[in-house]
């Protein structure tokens, strides 16, 4: 990086742009620390990158008796412990004084260098931090101070970094607007899937081949003992008078999967197997597949075989419980772990057809709905998707539906691939201008501007005269 910057350019390790501070939390139990007039910051601040207001403030006798300490307006603040850190390095900059906690440090820039300008920086380099300077714990990642104070910085003239933070703030506005209305496509499109499987489910999108095919619901009574199951009355809305309903279990052999203990190491068979982190909403994600030792008997109980329904059996999010997807044989011999229950189903009906109904807005209603419990845990179980209420037409129109369902749902997979595209591009595009712009290339140089080094010696100069002003001052204070 250094080689490519401009002449009039200088770079300058992190621990020598400004003043670092760090933070405290006030005692919780002294009432006098709290409510006060003083903007404490958090790492739950640290979302916005100019922090405006928090949601915690103290007061002056807090700073007096804690940790907390006063941090001058035009600082950048910085997240340095934080789970969030697995990820991303938030940033922000403060127009006011503030405190902040024991998981933020703060600098305060010299005069030299703009707190915008650093705060952009401290977002180029977020890859090389996260990478070089982070360690990562199970739960928590903490920065590591000196390898982040080690990081050179490249500093160009004061009235370049602010051409260079006007440009990136406009480009940036640009892409956020992109962002914004690609965002909102695929809100849409969802909405739109649902309102398509919605319609599906209501028994529209199979009616006239209802009408030529009036024995729609002589193959299930194969496959069902007793009376017919009803849905939730407020629900039968979704559902036209023309399907036979039953639990999932009549249709589809359901049981769990492995649980993870230490003793399987010792097993004498491996296998490959899915977990929760594996499946989503009609997709497998596979680049990550861990291995677990097993038992023969286990080894044959838990192969996944094509067509298998994989249901997630909780999620800390409502909206995630029950999220299914189908294995299609895309590797061998793999089972599953317990916290993903498998649907087979029986050999005349249609896997897809019933992955299409549990997405569904009313299949999804049905899974939270089970998944409820008076403890206000959200879980799901072998005998609640077993006792799932599931719609059964004939094997013919289960095809028929799957088939007339294959068009539209297509073209929305296609419509939201593209989308996922122009949102990656749109991220290569923010590190490109931040590449751009801290070597130098994005605005122009001005041969009138001041360079760096000139700048640079003069701050030099000045803290190295406070330095032996405040020498001088401690020694007249000891001689006294």
């Amino acid at each position: 990086m250094t080689n490519r910057l401009p002449l009039n350019w200088e770079t300058w390790p992190l621990a020598n742009v400004g003043d670092w501070q760090g933070g405290g939390t006030p005692s919780s139990t002294n009432d006098a620390f709290w409510d006060g007039d003083i903007p404490w910051v958090s790492p739950k601040d640290m979302k916005v990158p100019v922090i405006s207001s928090t949601q915690d403030r103290i007061t002056a006798v807090a700073i007096e008796n804690s940790a907390a300490k006063l941090i001058p307006a035009r600082s950048v603040l910085f997240v340095t412990r934080s789970g969030i850190l697995a990820h991303s390095f938030p940033v922000a900059t403060t127009n006011l004084a503030v405190t902040v906690n024991q998981d933020l440090k703060a600098i305060t820039p010299v005069g030299v260098v703009e707190p915008n300008y650093l705060a952009w920086a401290l977002r180029y380099l977020e890859r090389l931090i996260l990478h070089s300077c982070t360690k990562h714990g199970t739960t928590v990642h903490s920065v590591e101070i000196s390898a982040l104070k080690a990081l050179m910085v490249p500093i160009p003239p004061i009235n370049e970094q602010r051409r260079i933070m006007a440009k990136i703030e406009e480009l940036f506005s640009e892409l956020d607007r992109g962002v914004e209305s690609l965002t909102t496509a695929r809100e849409q499109l969802k909405a739109y899937r649902q309102s398509v499987l919605k319609y599906a489910f209501e028994g529209k999108l199979t009616g006239e081949w209802r009408e030529d095919n009036v024995k729609s619901k002589a193959a299930y009574q194969e496959h069902k003992d007793g009376s017919e199951l009803e849905i939730p009355d407020d629900l039968s809305e979704y559902c036209a008078d023309c399907w036979t309903w039953g639990k999932l279990s009549d249709v589809a052999d359901i049981t769990g999967g492995l649980t993870k203990n230490p003793k399987r190491s010792s097993l004498p068979l491996t296998m490959k197997y899915l977990r929760v982190a594996n499946v989503y909403a009609d997709r497998l994600e596979l680049s990550e597949v861990s291995e677990i030792g097993v038992t023969e008997d286990e080894f044959d109980g838990v192969r996944l075989q094509r067509g298998d329904l994989l249901v997630v059996e909780g999620n800390g999010s409502v909206g995630q419980i029950g999220r299914v997807a189908m294995w299609e044989g895309e590797l061998e011999d793999v089972g599953h772990q317990n916290h993903l229950i498998r649907v087979r189903l029986a050999p005349r009906m249609s896997p897809r057809f019933f992955l299409s109904f549990l997405m569904s807005p009313l299949g999804r209603d049905l899974i939270v709905r089970k998944a409820n419990s008076t403890s206000g845990l959200h879980t799901l179980s072998i005998s609640k998707i077993s006792s799932l209420p599931v719609p059964v037409p004939s094997t013919k129109e289960q095809e028929a539906l799957v088939d007339a369902l294959a068009a539209p749902m297509s073209a929305i997979e296609k419509q939201a691939e593209e989308i996922e595209g122009a949102l990656v591009k749109c991220s290569a595009l923010r590190q490109s201008i931040l590449n751009q712009a801290f070597s130098g290339s994005l605005v122009p140089q001005d041969a009138s501007d001041e360079p760096a080094s000139v700048l640079l010696q003069r701050i030099r100069a000045e803290q190295e005269g406070a330095k032996q002003r405040r020498d001088t001052k401690n020694s007249k204070k000891e001689a006294a």
